[in-house]
């Protein structure tokens, strides 16, 4: 993978169901998104808050989005479900 490639923290969304995040491609920065679904299959039972979850498993969904955002490259935002975990 790139190393001009990364993702910030995330940031809680007030309307629920995802957590947003910043994908840093070189110079170009995209919006991205992990579904709560897609939350339950990294959490893996582990209790922890959905941030929390989030920086755990920091690296799949940096290799998640760096797959889609390669498969994709023209699209405006980055989305990322539980078909992208499972």
């Amino acid at each position: 993978m790139e190393n001009r490639f990364d993702i910030t923290d995330p940031r809680d969304d007030p309307r629920g169901g995802y957590l947003s995040f910043t994908i840093l491609d070189g110079a170009t920065e995209i919006p991205g998104r992990i579904s709560t679904p897609a939350m339950r299959i990294l959490a893996d039972d582990s209790n922890n808050s959905p941030t929390g979850v989030f920086a755990a498993n920091k690296a799949k969904i940096r290799a998640a989005a760096y797959k889609f955002r390669r498969f994709n490259p023209g699209l405006p935002m980055i989305v990322l479900g539980a078909r992208d975990f499972s």
